[in-house]
């Protein structure tokens, strides 16, 4: 059908129509244009503010909160294309003329007025992408029960995402994406989470209500085009359905009259079929390898394991460089040994002067200790007993150090070299594994935020 272009003669707008068409509203100002126009300009009649038309309503059956009893809903269509991930955007321009109005409307909760009002301006301009979007997610709004709107919604916002990844203007995606997530929370809020119904219908629509809101957060994430948000929706959506899982619910199945004459309701628990829980675990599901499989964890994940891995080799490797040069060093250490005896009478006597100075205080320990126990002093003798253990291993240690100190000084250059070496690397190697260790809980807390199904 051929399309005609008119200026609004208050702000100067171009707009498309159909010849065919009667009249038409100005999407920046609100103006009624009508007449015949000439591509130029446009008569005025004098009314500001369009009015919005009636548009159809998808709401459930009069009655009921969802669907009949026994029935499950329509398995979700497949999931949208995910959108683009975009990082960095341009700042978007605030609306003004009759779409700040809409906005503004839009803050206040009147979906139903924003819902028209985006209705005649996409009619009016096809390409006006934040009345596109504005309109899906106003139609989950108006929802009721089980009957979510889900395809409108789709259609609406993966067109208006599609016109953002044609321009390459991506300016109204974090506002666009907001939206959803607000969206998505108010219908959980209002899912109706209740314990006790009035009947088995009733459940049976509360549950297949929950089935269509799991499905349609499948359908929003994939419309939302940042990454971090579209994390946030998948774990909100998967949560969701954990919780619509096990949730239990009972309905009342009659009364009965108590001896003082009072009636009393009995309750039957809810158990729904198989097929709808089969239903809300595939949404789980999908929900759980979406949020697992997203790119930036999937890069994530990727790093902390290569991380992991070199750090592991370079330990190994640091293992066998050790213990390599303790051989040799072992092996040296004998032969100067065997070729200077004044290194054999040096540490002799370092272990001469060591065991007098050791013995004693052990002596001395040794006494207090019997004194304990015979004084039934159990707490006196088993601090008697740890000072001990720590000071021979203090001992130990120090007599260790001083032998290897004597030592070093009677040793050729090589060896030596080779001594300060192993020390090095064995500094080295601790470092190494302190770092690996931590490398490997990084990787166990990143496993732990996983969603596992």
């Amino acid at each position: 059908m051929a399309q005609q272009t008119l200026v609004c003669p208050r702000c100067g707008e171009k707009i498309q129509r159909n010849e065919s068409a009667k009249g038409c509203f100005c999407p920046e100002c609100g103006m009624k244009l009508s007449g015949e126009e000439n591509g130029s300009g446009a008569a005025l009649e004098g009314e500001d503010r369009p009015l919005p038309p009636p548009a159809p309503e998808e709401t459930a059956p009069q009655g009921s909160p969802g669907m009949r009893e026994g029935t499950v809903p329509p398995p979700p269509p497949p999931a949208a294309e995910p959108a683009p991930l975009v990082d960095a955007v341009p700042e978007v321009p605030a609306p003004t003329g009759y779409a700040a109005e809409l906005d503004k409307l839009f803050r206040e909760g009147a979906y139903k007025e924003v819902y028209d009002g985006c209705a005649q301006l996409v009619e009016a301009n096809s390409g006006d992408i934040r009345a596109l979007y504005r309109k899906g997610i106003s139609a989950v709004y108006l929802s009721e029960g089980a009957i979510l709107r889900t395809a409108e919604f789709r259609s609406l916002v993966s067109t208006a995402t599609g016109m953002m990844a044609k321009t390459g203007d991506y300016s109204l995606a974090p506002e666009k994406d907001e939206d959803i997530l607000a969206m998505l929370a108010y219908r959980t809020e209002h899912a109706g989470f209740e314990t006790t119904l009035a009947s088995l219908e009733d459940c049976t629509s509360r549950f297949n209500a929950w089935c269509a809101l799991a499905g349609l957060y499948q359908e929003a994430a994939a419309l939302i085009t940042s990454e971090a948000l579209r994390e946030k929706a998948l774990k909100a959506g998967a949560q969701f359905c954990d919780k619509a899982l096990y949730f239990p619910m009972r309905y009342t199945a009659g009364t009965k009259q108590t001896k003082s004459g009072k009636e009393k309701a009995l309750y039957e628990e809810y158990n729904p079929d198989k097929k709808q829980r089969t239903a809300l675990k595939e949404a789980r599901k999908h929900l759980s390898d979406a949020f697992n499989g997203l790119a930036s964890r999937a890069a994530e994940e990727e790093r902390l394991k290569a991380d992991e891995g070199a750090l592991k080799q370079r330990v190994s490797l640091l293992k066998k460089e050790v213990r390599s040069l303790k051989e040799k060093c072992r092996a040296a250490r004998k032969l100067a040994l065997c070729e200077n005896p004044q290194i054999r009478e040096g540490d002799k006597k370092i272990l001469r002067k060591s065991g007098i100075i050791c013995g004693g205080f052990l002596v001395l320990l040794l006494g207090a200790g019997v004194f304990a126990l015979i004084k039934q002093k159990t707490f006196l003798f088993i601090l008697l007993l740890l000072i001990a253990l720590g000071y021979i291993a203090a001992a130990v240690f120090m007599v260790h150090r001083a032998v290897a100190e004597y030592e070093m000084k009677y040793f050729p250059e090589a060896l030596q070299r080779d001594y300060h070496a192993l020390r090095a690397d064995e500094r080295e190697l601790k470092k190494a594994r302190r770092i690996s260790l931590a490398a490997r809980k990084a990787l166990k807390r990143f496993n732990r935020t996983k969603l596992k199904f």
